[in-house]
């Protein structure tokens, strides 16, 4: 158990930091720019997402796979794929940028925010760093390289960015944080034996491809139904309900992003065993007890309490957004089940499973968007991304279930009562709790400090695998 309190301590020491400077920075950053550009935003960084699949297919998710198994051996490997990399940029600017230069139509923020942030953006995303800091266990390192680029980002929203004709000046600050910590990850990485010189061998870099292919179909589907709502949404909603369906859905990725975090210790050594052959089936039932008891208290706690988080965070003019987080809220747990079986056909090495698993649940959330937009508006889309993450989960779980058969075993049937009557009892103490009249704050820090004990008391057990050597 103190190993894994002290992986996640490293991570939270950092990455608490990073998600309370992105809470503080959101709202600021909302409303300075208003919710009109925060929609433009949103939307380019949903461009984003589709470049970054097209100049890394796939790549990173077998590079963090072999890190975790077979660590700096699988330096050449990292080489090829930096290699790789160049080779679709240099095909990327040759092809796709003159087609956006002679044929866009977007508005003039978009066009700006293309030429001064994508195109930049695609050339630091070359050298990406974080999956092979977490698959190395460098959680301490990672979570404040993470630290620095939000505070580079952080320090521009609150210091120059002052309107909406100021977005430019967010896309520099976003840049500038990015470079920096590639520069400062490449240091150690390279301190560790890994080499940043591309390997421009083409037959490797095609067998590298080969193999990513299935990955790379799967992360652009899996961009669609995680982004895809905002692009469709853009052409859907009007600009204010666009900026305030991001609003909701960014407030939801922000503490998902966060409480991702009790997964990653987890996963190098699952990865491990699982190449070893050892018994990875206790790391995963550890695992799911714990996101269970960890997203499904949060989920009340914000629902109970979401409307007063707005109002401390923004003012009474973006409380409309708040309605609209409160039916994403389940996205807190299915978030975090689609990584852990969706993860667990990448690390059993069943691309083709994973590619149909994130086709299928794209495709349902796609439709959802679509139908789901036409007709009920913000609501429909809010059921988009319910439907990919709920999709991914059911599916993934499906084609991992031999791998998984005994994971839910009947011996084990008394902790998971006990499980679930704690997080009953958790939910309607904060429900207690949200009536009282106090600070939104302070309700929220007895909501933790009441329930944290708990959790402890009845995890310590499994939490007492990572005193193990493996």
């Amino acid at each position: 158990m103190i190993f894994f309190l002290r992986s996640i301590l490293s991570l939270v020491s950092g990455n608490i930091g990073t998600t309370l400077l992105s809470i503080v920075t959101f709202p600021i950053f909302l409303k300075k720019i208003g919710v009109e550009q925060f929609g433009n935003w949103s939307f380019i960084i949903a461009i984003s997402g589709l470049l970054a699949i097209f100049l890394n297919p796939g790549i990173d998710t077998i590079i963090n796979r072999e890190v975790a198994a077979f660590r700096v051996k699988a330096k050449n490997l990292v080489q090829t794929a930096i290699g790789l990399r160049l080779s679709l940029l240099l095909l990327f600017h040759l092809l796709f940028v003159p087609l956006f230069v002679f044929f866009s139509d977007f508005n003039s923020t978009i066009n700006q925010l293309f030429i001064y942030y994508l195109l930049p953006q695609t050339i630091i995303g070359i050298l990406t760093y974080e999956g092979i800091f977490f698959a190395s266990e460098f959680f301490l390192l990672g979570s404040i390289l993470r630290f620095l680029n939000q505070s580079i980002f952080s320090i521009f929203i609150f210091f120059i960015v002052q309107s909406g004709d100021d977005i430019l000046y967010a896309a520099c600050g976003s840049l500038l944080g990015s470079f920096l910590s590639i520069i400062i990850g490449w240091y150690f990485l390279k301190k560790e034996g890994y080499s940043i010189i591309p390997n421009f061998n083409f037959k490797k870099q095609y067998n590298l491809l080969k193999t990513s292919i299935n990955y790379a179909l799967s992360s652009f589907f899996s961009m669609m139904y995680a982004h895809g709502g905002v692009i469709i949404a853009k052409f859907l909603l009007s600009p204010h309900d666009l900026g305030i369906f991001s609003a909701a859905k960014r407030f939801i990725e922000i503490i998902l992003e966060f409480i991702r975090i009790i997964q990653k210790p987890y996963v190098p050594r699952i990865t491990k065993l699982i190449e070893h052959k050892g018994d990875y089936l206790t790391y995963y039932r550890s695992l799911i007890r714990l996101v269970f008891m960890t997203a499904i208290p949060l989920i009340f706690l914000f629902y109970f309490n979401i409307k007063s988080i707005f109002l401390f965070l923004f003012d009474s003019s973006f409380l409309e957004s708040s309605q609209t987080v409160k039916y994403i809220l389940p996205n807190l747990l299915f978030g975090l089940t689609a990584n852990i079986f969706s993860g667990a056909l990448i690390v059993f090495k069943k691309s083709d499973k994973y590619l149909l698993t994130i086709i299928i649940s794209s495709i349902i959330s796609l439709f959802v968007y679509l139908i789901g937009g036409s007709f009920f508006g913000i609501y429909g889309f809010c059921l988009g991304l319910l439907a990919g993450e709920i999709g991914v989960s059911l599916i993934s779980y499906f084609y991992s279930r031999k791998k998984l058969e005994f994971l839910f075993t009947l011996s084990k049937f008394y902790k998971y009562a006990l499980d679930l009557v704690a997080v009953i009892l958790a939910s309607l103490v904060f429900k207690y709790i949200s009536d009282i009249s106090v600070h939104i704050l302070l309700k929220i820090i007895i909501s933790i400090i009441l329930y944290f004990p708990l959790l402890i008391l009845l995890i310590r057990e499994d939490l007492k695998i990572f005193e193990e050597k493996i």
